[in-house]
């Protein structure tokens, strides 16, 4: 539940359900972050995350980092079988109630839009970094 007494936090996802035919805040009124890259802490399993930056980044750009290892390529922890090679969204019926997945054959993460990334190993604690476009 996102409060005064805890907001919504860039690169993380959220579920929205309008209760009311209102429409939601204008996003443009968040300002782009300014570090040149973001770290997202991953979990055993689904994670639903972000792009926290103003412009769209390819997925074969992020990088994965297993512990304090030097981080891998998307494409290198996915062959490491370290993460599902897909990114998944949900757009609701407002907007088509499209389900559908992206690869990193191509695929890019949208500014301000919420996906699922899914974390198959359990052995550490895993990170998404995501470098400013």
């Amino acid at each position: 539940l996102v409060t005064s007494g805890a907001p919504a936090r860039e690169a993380e996802g959220y579920f929205v359900k309008r209760e009311l035919n209102t429409t939601l805040l204008e996003l443009s009124n968040y300002q782009d972050i300014t570090d040149a890259q973001y770290t997202i802490n991953l979990s055993p399993g689904w994670n639903i995350i972000s792009n926290p930056y103003g412009k769209a980044i390819k997925l074969s750009d992020l990088k994965v980092q297993k512990g304090t290892d030097a981080p891998v390529s998307w494409q290198d922890a996915t062959q490491n079988n370290w993460i599902v090679n897909a990114i998944y969204y949900y757009q609701g019926t407002d907007w088509g109630g499209t389900y559908t997945f992206e690869t990193d054959n191509g695929g890019e993460l949208i500014p301000w839009f919420g996906y699922w990334v899914y974390l198959r190993a359990y052995d550490n604690q895993y990170r998404l970094i995501i470098e400013k476009p």
